[in-house]
């Protein structure tokens, strides 16, 4: 493996490894095996939708999964690998993942009526940014003049 990618698997996994050990719920909660495999590969993805594109610059691959998941998030009103470990770790099927964004902004819900106070306001925006990122990769003309 070229050094390169070394750095860039390292910096994914250092990444992924903060994320998953703010994870209260891996930590105190979730006691099957199953239901932890899931949980770190879920993070695993959540990192990936996040850095992905930046780290890897596999720009295509990056929005197809930004949008994959958009429609599954829409369709389904909450993520199924979410439920999924939720149900696995015997953890209320309401509860949402908690990520490195929740923890920079200090913000954990996902229900609230007030915008501010729903991390929503604050992922939506950013996928954006980064599907615009990926854009801009694919094809570069597209924000020139």
């Amino acid at each position: 493996m070229k050094s390169c990618e070394q750095v860039k698997l390292l910096q994914f996994g250092v990444i992924t490894i903060l994320q998953v050990l703010l994870d209260k719920d891996l930590a105190n909660t979730c006691e099957t095996k199953e239901g932890k495999i899931i949980m770190i590969l879920h993070h695993m993805l959540s990192v990936y939708i996040i850095f992905g594109g930046f780290i890897f610059n596999n720009y295509k691959l990056h929005l197809t999964i930004i949008v994959i998941s958009f429609i599954i998030h829409f369709v389904m009103k909450i993520c199924p690998i979410t439920k999924l470990s939720n149900k696995l770790c015997n953890i209320n099927e309401d509860t949402r993942m908690i990520t490195l964004l929740n923890h920079i902004t200090g913000i954990y819900s996902y229900d609230s009526d007030i915008p501010s106070l729903d991390i929503r306001t604050y992922y939506y925006p950013l996928l954006i940014l980064i599907i615009m990122y990926d854009l801009h990769y694919i094809n570069p003309k597209m924000y020139t003049r």
